[in-house]
C-alpha cells in the first residue's frame, strides 16, 4: 500500500465501533418514539371523536330549544 493509500484509510480507534452502538441507539429511540407518536395519535383521534359527538348533541339541543313549546 503507499502512503497515499493509508493517508486515506482511517485509524480504527473505536468510532467505528461507536458509532454502531449509537445507529443502533438512535434506531431503537426512533421505534420508541413512533410507538409513542402512534399512542398519541390514536388517543387524539378518540378525543376527537367524543368532541364530534358532543358538537352534534349540542346542535340537536339548540334546535330543541328553539321550538315552540307545545305544550300549554
Amino acid at each position: 500500500m503507499t502512503s497515499a493509500a493509508k493517508d486515506r484509510v482511517p485509524a480504527d480507534d473505536g468510532r467505528a465501533a461507536w458509532l454502531a452502538v449509537f445507529d443502533i441507539g438512535v434506531s431503537a429511540q426512533l421505534v420508541l418514539l413512533r410507538r409513542k407518536a402512534r399512542r398519541q395519535l390514536a388517543e387524539l383521534s378518540a378525543t376527537i371523536a367524543q368532541l364530534e359527538e358532543l358538537q352534534e348533541a349540542v346542535r340537536v339541543h339548540r334546535q330543541r330549544l328553539a321550538q315552540p313549546s307545545t305544550r300549554a
